[in-house]
């Protein structure tokens, strides 16, 4: 196989990425919208942003956040989950995620978090719903994030 022919076979696989996956897009930009939260939450509690916890990836600020409280052990166990799906979309370009991992994900996060306006709810029922994940309606999974960003503001007294 020539250098031209593997190029060609990882640029197919970078165009697949791009025209069939339309989950990479909200699924990370709702992990970006998470972390940010985090870091926030951490930069609240602590009256300053960590110097450590500038470089650091999501799962040390993951760790901080259980450490000061922003979130328990069922939060942190999702976030986990989610990141995991992260690092997945991050480090396997041709990683499709599959109904059943989604499906863990919506239920443990409907376990853990708050569901204020029933988009958990909502989004775990689409899931449900549907043989394929392509099918199920991205409107309504994206709402796991925003359930969980809810969470992550803070209590007001």
């Amino acid at each position: 196989m020539s250098c031209t022919d593997t190029l060609f076979d990882e640029m197919e696989v970078y165009y697949r990425t791009l025209d069939e996956r339309p989950d990479i897009g909200w699924f990370l930009q709702g992990h970006i919208v998470v972390e940010y939260m985090l870091r926030k939450r951490l930069v609240d509690i602590t009256g300053s942003a960590s110097k450590k916890l500038e470089k650091s990836g999501f799962y040390k600020v993951l760790l901080e956040a259980e450490k000061h409280d922003v979130v328990n052990k069922d939060q942190k166990n999702v976030l986990e989950k989610i990141n995991g799906i992260r690092n997945r979309y991050a480090h396997e370009l041709d990683y499709t995620p599959q109904l059943s991992e989604w499906l863990d994900i919506w239920r443990s996060a409907k376990a853990a978090f708050c569901d204020m306006t029933d988009g958990i709810e909502q989004g775990l029922a689409e899931l449900e719903s549907v043989d394929k994940l392509e099918d199920a309606d991205r409107f309504h999974l994206n709402e796991l994030f925003v359930q969980i960003c809810h969470d992550l503001l803070p209590n007001e007294a």
